[in-house]
């Protein structure tokens, strides 16, 4: 009797021990990028309850809202307010209307050790005019996918902006070096990739946000994604990489069809 009792309580531990590996818990004190952050176009808690779980679960910090912070603009003071206590940026995007005047507007800011430069307040049009080629190793930040011709054959953007834009994109020939381009327009439909990354001319193009499609945020530093549940949770995700003559593309994800995209 006393033997079972014994292999009873090791049991018990172990699968206790299982249960709680289960649960990722990562430890991150690097700056991160979350894009369209208002999640489930279906939603309607301020902010979205997968977001608030994981950054709460995680202690997350110096983050970089990539833009759609509430479905509806007046909601910006209470999404403020809830992160009162957490060093973070906001990316203006079309659902953001007037945010700069709610908070405030940044345009080049050194986030812990990171470079980064905020290209929201520019018309999409004029973004293509910069001069990219004088920067290394900087982080320009968007909420528009303006560079999405970079990941041809997908259309992973929440709002395609057009042949037009495409155009534009092709007349840059030089994007500097070791530049990173982030997008925040990614994630809100299921059947679109929820991250996606690019390696073109020398830089890095990424496209990336909340929604029906798998929720994730990125590591600034690396680029690598973190996916987590509806309960906040860090789960496991895979990703497939194509190569093809100019490029190489990367998608990520907790769902296999969206990585079968990239076949």
């Amino acid at each position: 009797m006393k033997k079972i009792s014994i292999v009873f309580l090791i049991l018990v531990f172990s699968l206790t021990i299982f249960f709680l590996n289960s649960k990722k818990k990562v430890k991150i004190q690097e700056p991160i990028f979350i894009g369209h952050v208002y999640g489930d176009h279906n939603n309607s808690d301020i902010p979205y309850k997968p977001l608030k779980k994981v950054i709460n679960k995680n202690n997350l910090d110096f983050i970089v809202f990539g833009g759609d912070i509430t479905k509806n603009h007046e909601d910006f003071y209470t999404f403020n307010n809830y992160f009162s206590n957490i060093n973070k940026l906001y990316v203006k995007g079309n659902h953001d209307k007037n945010i700069y005047e709610k908070t405030e507007f940044w345009k080049k800011k050194k986030f812990k050790n990171l470079n980064l430069i905020n290209l929201s307040n520019q018309e999409v049009s004029d973004i293509y005019s910069n001069n990219f080629n004088i920067y290394t190793d900087t982080f320009f930040i968007s909420h528009y996918n303006w560079f999405e011709k970079v990941f041809h054959p997908l259309k992973p953007s929440n709002q395609s902006l057009g042949i037009k834009n495409n155009l534009k994109f092709d007349e840059i020939n030089n994007f500097g070096k070791v530049n990173k381009f982030i997008s925040g327009d990614c994630g809100k439909y299921s059947d679109k990739s929820p991250y996606i990354l690019a390696k073109y001319k020398d830089n890095f193009f990424l496209c990336t946000g909340l929604g029906q499609s798998s929720n994730n945020f990125i590591i600034l530093s690396t680029l690598e994604p973190i996916f987590f549940n509806e309960n906040g949770e860090i789960v496991k995700h895979k990703c497939k990489e194509r190569k093809f003559n100019d490029k190489f593309l990367k998608v990520c994800s907790t769902k296999k069809k969206h990585l079968l995209n990239l076949n």
